[in-house]
């Protein structure tokens, strides 16, 4: 028998080439501009980018709360997908992890950016992620 694994996929068309794109997912002072859903800054962005590496990323809503997300590259091909782990952490200790992969395909004039992600622990986690992500993606296309 086998399990069913909650995840998501959500695509959107941003108006700039392959590489830049991927950009905003592994470099820095890119992701600090966008990374987060509406309404969020991004006060910590630290990257390295490399299979095996590490990233961690501190979300700030508008009230001052944070969040907190790490993980570890899995695979990245350069201009066209990188995959890595997600935890959200909580005073330093990590929760469950998920699987996020995102390619970048010319489209359009543009790129076509698919995310998916899997690993969610119930449909109410996955439906929060979604909305994040959606959001998130909002800021992503404001920054070309």
């Amino acid at each position: 028998m086998s399990e069913h694994v909650l995840g998501l996929d959500i695509s959107r068309v941003v108006k700039a080439k392959p590489g830049a794109v991927f950009d905003a997912f592994t470099k820095p002072e890119v992701m600090k501009k966008w990374w987060g859903p509406e309404g969020m800054s991004c006060p910590k962005a630290e990257i390295d980018c490399r299979e095996g590496g590490r990233y961690e990323t501190l979300m700030q809503a508008p009230d001052g709360t944070t969040h907190d997300v790490r993980g570890t590259f899995t695979e990245i091909e350069p201009g066209k997908k990188v995959a890595y782990t997600w935890a959200w952490y909580t005073d330093d200790k990590p929760g469950a992890e998920t699987n996020v992969e995102v390619s970048f395909t010319e489209k359009d004039g543009g790129t076509e950016v698919h995310l998916h992600r899997e690993g969610f622990a119930n449909q109410e986690e996955a439906d929060q992620h979604n909305w994040g992500w959606t959001s998130s993606f909002n800021c992503l296309e404001q920054i070309f």
